[in-house]
């Protein structure tokens, strides 16, 4: 495309499935709903030719011609795959999830129960080495007034790997999770270094100012660093020469992903459960969750027969 591009660093692809009848096909399709999928970021971008998408397939290749063929397939969709080994699949997104997940959401190792782990050094190197590679694969395709924008807690480590290969890089980092307290913070081991690579990003943004000032509130207590605000009302924090821009936002739904399947709940074609079948199972989860609220139903019933009767007395 024209113009300087914009890689989107995530670890969401594209999903594919092959057609093992003579070689390798394969049918490629973008996740609507993702943030990340070209109908969304070309509303923003303008053009979803000056956007190219660098992500981890969550897909183990049988054979070296298997790999080619897919990578070649993605990167006809402007999506250039950094692949993985199963080994270095499993300990990356076991870190994240035992470990960045249930921390990230304020739980210790109490709290969380079965969902967190103890930190383990080998599942450490290997986030650090996905991240090294992360950050080659978008170097790869950037250029060097590309604006390289990654997402969430899997890449925390991607501003600090572009920056030492490409110090004029211009890098935002997204989380898409709660920020913890300092206090819940500092129980990570790496604490200081996923915060100095954080830093190392141009601006991070966070979904809620809550969990902008949690952020904040480690960077001061952790560091010893100040934030500062900045004309037009910016937030940043100043580390080692760098200065870092501190945003809130959330990602909100584009009208055209949720216009046709309303149109069919309207016009009594579809149900919800088979419109969001995914949607409904999160919220059937989530009710089951819920703790019952002891009492609240017989006063309703109380206050609604009282009401009753008082209106036939009158």
């Amino acid at each position: 495309g024209e113009g300087a591009g914009a890689p989107a660093a995530g670890d969401a692809e594209p999903a594919a499935c092959p057609d093992a009848d003579e070689g390798f096909h394969w049918q490629i399709t973008w996740q609507a709903e993702s943030l990340l999928c070209r109908p969304q970021l070309t509303q923003v971008v303008g053009s979803a030719a000056s956007v190219a998408w660098v992500g981890c397939p969550a897909y183990s290749c049988e054979s070296p011609e298997e790999e080619q063929s897919l990578v070649e397939a993605l990167e006809a969709m402007h999506c250039f795959p950094l692949m993985q080994s199963p080994e270095h699949r499993t300990a990356h997104y076991s870190f994240c999830r035992k470990v960045l997940w249930p921390l990230f959401h304020n739980q210790n190792l109490a709290a969380a129960g079965g969902l967190a782990e103890p930190f383990s050094d080998e599942e450490w190197r290997t986030y650090c080495l996905v991240n090294k590679k992360m950050a080659d694969k978008v170097l790869e395709v950037a250029e060097s007034d590309s604006v390289i924008w990654a997402h969430d807690y899997h890449l925390l480590l991607l501003p600090s790997y572009l920056i030492r290969k490409l110090p004029v890089a211009n890098v935002g980092l997204s989380l898409h999770t709660p920020f913890p307290s300092s206090d819940t913070f500092r129980a990570l081991a790496v604490r200081d270094e996923l915060l100095r690579a954080m830093l190392n990003a141009d601006l991070v943004n966070f979904h809620l100012f809550e969990y902008a000032r949690n952020f904040l509130a480690c960077c001061k207590r952790l560091l010893g660093l100040e934030f500062e605000f900045k004309p037009g009302g910016f937030l940043g924090v100043e580390s080692a020469g760098r200065h870092t821009m501190v945003s809130v936002s959330c990602g909100g739904i584009a009208p055209g992903v949720l216009s046709e399947p309303l149109g069919r709940l309207a016009r009594g074609e579809v149900r919800f459960e088979e419109a969001w079948p995914s949607l409904y199972e999160h919220l059937l989860a989530m009710e089951a969750k819920l703790p019952p609220l002891g009492g609240a139903r017989g006063a309703g019933a109380g206050a609604a027969s009282a009401g009753a009767g008082a209106s036939d007395a009158a």
